[in-house]
């Protein structure tokens, strides 16, 4: 589906989200053959995403005690958009030589996705209200907000014992501040989408684990 234009207008909140993730898997299939991706493909895109909504049904009984379905059905579909696009965007750190590794400035793939995604949905909204439209399928405010917070919670940095300004996944330790930082959280989705991102070894076991470090060497290594 083009992400200019759509056969119907959505009739649900999830099917406005579906218009969303498919705009997000447009970007990511461009990012990857302009860029020469191996980690940060649609594959990983789809694996964050049934990661995440394994953690998110496994809590669900406990956020049933505060929220409503329908909330909790919306909040299962930001965390599905989320989940898609939250590496929508890759940019490298320019190499002094061909032969040396490709480097992330941390946070800075994080930023240009979340504005990305956020422009998007902002013209998406007004492109639906155009015509005759429950103001329920819409991205509201606080959507965005959630949206916007859960992507960056993705922001990997050194571990503090390296203390370097930049890195490569391939040849560091490393590790989401997000969730570390104990201040009040937007909502639950940052956490989600976080150990979702860098939760293959503990939920998917060893061998994804190990094949994502390949993948992870050869994108961040192109001379390889």
């Amino acid at each position: 589906m083009n992400q200019n234009s759509w056969e119907t207008t959505p009739s649900s909140f999830a099917e406005t989200v579906e218009l969303a993730e498919n705009f997000a898997k447009q970007e990511i299939v461009r990012e990857m053959e302009e860029k020469q991706l191996y980690y940060h493909t649609l594959d990983h895109a789809m694996a964050v995403k049934r990661r995440s909504n394994l953690i998110f049904q496994a809590i669900k009984p406990t956020l049933q005690s505060s929220q409503s379905s329908t909330e909790l059905n919306r909040l299962e579909s930001i965390i599905a958009l989320c989940a898609v696009a939250h590496d929508m965007v890759q940019n490298f750190s320019q190499r002094d030589k061909i032969k040396t590794p490709r480097k992330r400035i941390p946070g800075v793939s994080e930023v240009a996705t979340a504005n990305k995604l956020i422009e998007y949905l902002t013209d998406l909204n007004q492109r639906l209200s155009v015509n005759p439209f429950k103001s329920s399928i819409l991205f509201q405010k606080e959507d965005l907000a959630i949206i916007e917070d859960a992507i960056l919670a993705t922001v990997c940095d050194l571990d503090p014992q390296a203390g370097k300004a930049t890195y490569s996944f391939s040849s560091h330790s490393i590790y989401q501040p997000y969730l570390y930082d104990y201040q009040p959280k937007i909502s639950i989705v940052g956490k989600i989408i976080a150990l979702a991102d860098l939760g293959t070894l503990g939920i998917d076991g060893v061998k994804p684990f190990i094949q994502e470090g390949v993948l992870v060497f050869l994108e961040d290594n192109l001379d390889v």
